[in-house]
C-alpha cells in the first residue's frame, strides 16, 4: 500500500512539473536567458528593401544616418567621406581626398553622426587625430581637429563641439570623456568580475553608441553576450547596469577569457534610438563563428532592449547586415550587406 502510494506521489508531482515547464516555455517568446537554445521566439519579421547603388569600398564600413541621407566613410582614393542617398544608394557628395596634407585624410574611419549638431566624427588613425564635420545637403565642412595621441582609442563617439567619448583599447582598457583635449573623467571598462585579468595586454574589443539626449552610453561585446549602460553627465561617466544577456562560457587561462567552443558569441553592432537599444545576434558557435558560418546566414536575429536594460522585442530580419543604424524615431533600420560587394539594406519598422 505504501508503495502504491509513493508510485502515484511521484506521478503527480512528474505531471505537475512537467506541467509548469510546459507553462513557462508557452510564455517565455522573449526569453534570451540560454546559451544552448537553438530555436527564439520572434516578436516580428522584417522584410529589407535593396538599394541599387553599390557601396564602393574595400573594406567594411559603418552607416550613420543624417537628415540629408546616410553617411559613410569608405576605403577609397578620393571622396572618401561620403553623403548616401535613402532610396537609391548613390553618392550624392563625397569629399576628402587619401594624403598626407592637411585637408587629407590619411587612414579614416566614420566614428559617428551626432544629430544635435549635426556633426560627423571621423577617427584618423594614422595622423592620431578626431576630426569633427558640420553635414549640410552641400556636403561636409571641417569645424575641429583634435589629437588624441597616448589615448589608443578603439570607439569614438561625438557628444558635442567639444566633447568625445572615447573606448580605449590598450593598455588598460578605459571608458573616458575627452574635452577640449583633456580627459575629463575615466573608468575601467571591464566586462568580467574575475580577479587578476591582465587588461594591460588584452582587452574587450565592444562596441558603443551614445543617446546624446538622455546622456547616457550604450556598451555591447562581440565576443561574450554583454551589454552596459552609463551616464556623462556633467563630464563624469558612471556605470548604471551591465546583464550578460545569455549565460556566457569561457575559462580563464594566461590571465586572460579564453572563448569555449560552444559559446554562441555576443553583439557585433550597436545602434541607439531614443529610447531603444539595438543589437544584432547570430547565434552561432565559436567553432561555427571560425568557419565563417555567420557570413552564409540569410537572415539575422535583432534584439530591442530599453534604456534598462529590459528585452522589449525580439525581430527576425530577412537579411544578414553586417552592422546596423536606426533612426532616432525608431521607424527605419538601415544596414550594410557584404555580397561580397556591399550593399545597403532598409528595413522598415512601422
Amino acid at each position: 500500500m505504501y508503495y502504491r502510494y509513493l508510485n502515484n506521489f511521484i506521478m503527480n508531482y512528474i505531471f505537475v512539473l512537467l506541467f509548469f515547464v510546459l507553462l513557462i516555455g508557452c510564455n517565455s517568446n522573449n526569453a534570451v536567458d540560454d546559451i544552448e537554445s537553438t530555436t527564439i521566439g520572434y516578436d516580428d519579421t522584417l522584410f529589407g528593401e535593396l538599394l541599387p547603388e553599390p557601396i564602393l569600398s574595400k573594406t567594411p564600413i559603418s552607416i550613420f544616418i543624417s537628415p540629408y541621407g546616410l553617411l559613410g566613410v569608405p576605403s577609397v582614393s578620393s571622396g572618401v567621406i561620403q553623403l548616401i542617398d535613402t532610396l537609391t544608394g548613390k553618392v550624392l557628395v563625397a569629399q576628402y581626398n587619401i594624403g598626407k596634407a592637411s585637408d587629407e585624410l590619411l587612414d579614416p574611419l566614420g566614428m559617428d553622426f551626432n544629430p544635435e549638431n549635426s556633426t560627423l566624427c571621423v577617427w584618423d588613425i594614422s595622423k592620431q587625430i578626431i576630426n569633427l564635420y558640420k553635414v549640410s545637403e552641400q556636403g561636409f565642412h571641417l569645424f575641429r581637429t583634435q589629437s588624441y595621441s597616448g589615448i589608443h582609442p578603439s570607439v569614438i563617439r561625438n557628444a558635442s563641439d567639444s566633447m568625445d567619448i572615447i573606448l580605449t583599447s590598450l593598455p588598460d582598457q578605459a571608458l573616458l570623456i575627452l574635452n577640449h583635449n583633456k580627459i575629463k573623467s575615466s573608468v575601467p571598462y571591464r566586462i568580467l568580475a574575475e580577479l587578476n585579468l591582465d587588461y594591460y595586454n588584452f582587452y574587450n574589443p565592444s562596441e558603443i553608441d551614445v543617446s546624446i539626449k538622455q546622456k547616457l552610453i550604450f556598451a555591447a561585446d562581440p565576443y561574450l553576450p554583454y551589454l552596459a549602460a552609463f551616464t556623462f553627465n556633467n563630464n563624469q561617466i558612471e556605470k548604471l547596469w551591465e546583464k550578460m544577456v545569455f549565460k556566457p562560457s569561457y575559462r580563464i587561462k594566461n590571465r586572460w577569457r579564453w572563448i569555449n567552443d560552444n559559446n554562441r558569441g555576443g553583439f557585433h553592432s550597436i545602434s541607439v534610438s531614443n529610447r531603444f537599444i539595438y543589437v544584432p545576434y547570430y547565434g552561432v558557435t565559436k567553432v561555427e563563428w571560425e568557419q565563417g558560418l555567420h557570413k552564409k546566414l540569410e537572415q539575422l536575429t535583432l534584439f530591442v532592449f530599453d534604456f534598462d536594460g529590459n528585452l522589449v522585442k525580439t525581430v527576425l530580419l530577412d537579411y544578414n547586415p553586417s552592422v546596423i543604424a536606426v533612426t532616432p524615431d525608431d521607424r527605419v533600420i538601415y544596414g550594410l550587406l557584404e555580397r561580397p560587394d556591399r550593399y545597403i539594406v532598409k528595413f522598415s519598422l512601422n
